[in-house]
């Protein structure tokens, strides 16, 4: 009986002190919420990763109370309202004591450009279209999201198989069968499958057949202006069918 009456003390005794810990934890912080000193302060808020959009177009969209203690504000609040704007991918903000806020953006990447009524428009890895000068000089010629967001795989499966003919694409088109076109700046296109058909396997050996021609036509006062490989077919034992070549 004794036993269990001082493991029942005991345990009172620990509640007891959980409970005490706990008020001060919440008049404490209280405490704090009301300290002025942690009233936001503008010149301590930090912006980060912003490369195309400006720091005063993020703290319009946050519309920040500077007299705001810091402990009151919404973070996740905050971090959905920089989600939401143009060109933003990712969000993250945190406190920073004693008066201020740091946040770090992560911006969706620019791809290639557009051309629409004279103007030049950046389009970005999500296939949206915004006006400016920043990226890439591949130009984008077809018409539409879906479209430059195929544009934009084809892009990435030729930049992660080879970097070199990358960095010669001029532009890129997709026709009514939504077959890849793909203009270089020698002076010759390519035709490929549509994107939901190739591979980084097939467009590696296009490529390497593309260069095989190359090589084939370097002395020949005739040059070639397109290779279309939409009738050409890779496995891991055979090759199936042609490249044309006019």
């Amino acid at each position: 009986m004794r036993r269990k009456s001082k493991k029942s003390k005991k345990i009172k005794r620990w509640l007891f002190l959980g409970l005490i810990l706990s008020v001060a934890a919440h008049y404490g912080w209280k405490a704090l919420s009301e300290f002025q000193r942690l009233n936001l302060n503008r010149n301590a808020v930090k912006i980060n990763g912003n490369d195309m959009v400006s720091a005063n177009k993020i703290l319009t969209r946050l519309d920040l109370d500077f007299k705001k203690n810091i402990l009151k504000i919404n973070r996740e609040e905050l971090e959905e309202k920089l989600q939401n704007l143009d060109r933003i991918k990712r969000a993250r903000v945190k406190r920073d004591f004693p008066n201020g806020l740091k946040i770090e953006v992560e911006e969706v990447l620019p791809v290639g450009y557009k051309i629409i009524e004279g103007r030049r428009f950046v389009v970005t890895e999500t296939g949206d279209v915004f006006e400016g000068n920043e990226g890439p000089s591949v130009k984008f010629m077809a018409d539409g999201k879906n479209n430059a967001a195929a544009i934009v795989r084809t892009l990435d499966i030729i930049k992660n198989t080879d970097k070199d003919f990358f960095s010669m694409i001029e532009a890129v088109d997709i026709n009514y069968k939504d077959d890849i076109i793909i203009y270089l700046r020698e002076g010759w296109f390519m035709k490929l499958p549509p994107v939901k058909n190739i591979t980084e396997d097939k467009v590696s050996g296009y490529l390497d057949i593309a260069k095989q021609v190359k090589e084939k036509y370097k002395n020949k006062r005739n040059r070639f202006n397109y290779m279309d490989f939409r009738y050409i077919d890779f496995n891991e034992e055979s090759i199936r069918g042609a490249v044309i070549v006019k």
